[in-house]
């Protein structure tokens, strides 16, 4: 059955009772933490950091597709990304950390492009519940005299998830 709102555009759908609605098979919460990473340039050329791993966290019903709930996100060693700022959504892809295009050549960063980036998403497959990491950073020094490095602080998440599917 579908309802059409006509008071604006009888096209329009406001309400479709065909549509599924979220059912939650899973309430998972916990932490992860993940490691520093540093991308280095040195004589011996450009020594990149390019994760794209899925991490396990829990066991959920098979047919779960959809991930809400939130986290906290802490950084150690300093102060990074987006941390110690509250709770976040975790409905989404979060980007902890974006930088912009490392060329030492003047002594300045240069911010032309992002080429760094620290992004996290759960999500549920085949009854898992993952945590999908995808970091990459990447530096450039144009003397072979030069190190030039770029770290990504550990970073930890807490989480309190509600994991399912639409019924």
């Amino acid at each position: 059955m579908t309802i059409v709102d006509n008071t604006v555009d009888p096209a329009e759908v406001r309400f479709d009772s065909d549509e599924g609605l979220f059912t939650c098979t899973d309430l998972v919460s916990g932490e992860i933490t993940r490691p520093a990473y540093t991308a280095f340039t040195d004589s011996g050329g450009n020594h990149t950091i390019n994760i794209d791993a899925n991490h396990a966290l829990a066991s959920v019903n098979s047919n779960a597709d959809i991930v809400l709930g939130g986290m906290a996100v802490t950084t150690f060693g300093g102060s990074q990304g987006i941390t110690g700022l509250g709770h976040f959504n975790a409905g989404g892809t979060y980007v902890h950390f974006q930088d912009g295009g490392r060329s030492f050549s003047t002594g300045a960063q240069v911010n032309e492009d992002v080429t760094n980036i620290a992004a996290y998403t759960f999500f549920a497959s085949g009854g898992t519940l993952y945590l999908n990491e995808r970091v990459y950073l990447s530096t450039n020094a144009i003397a072979a005299d030069v190190t030039v490095s770029l770290t990504l602080l550990s970073v930890r998440f807490n989480y309190k998830l509600f994991v399912g599917l639409l019924v």
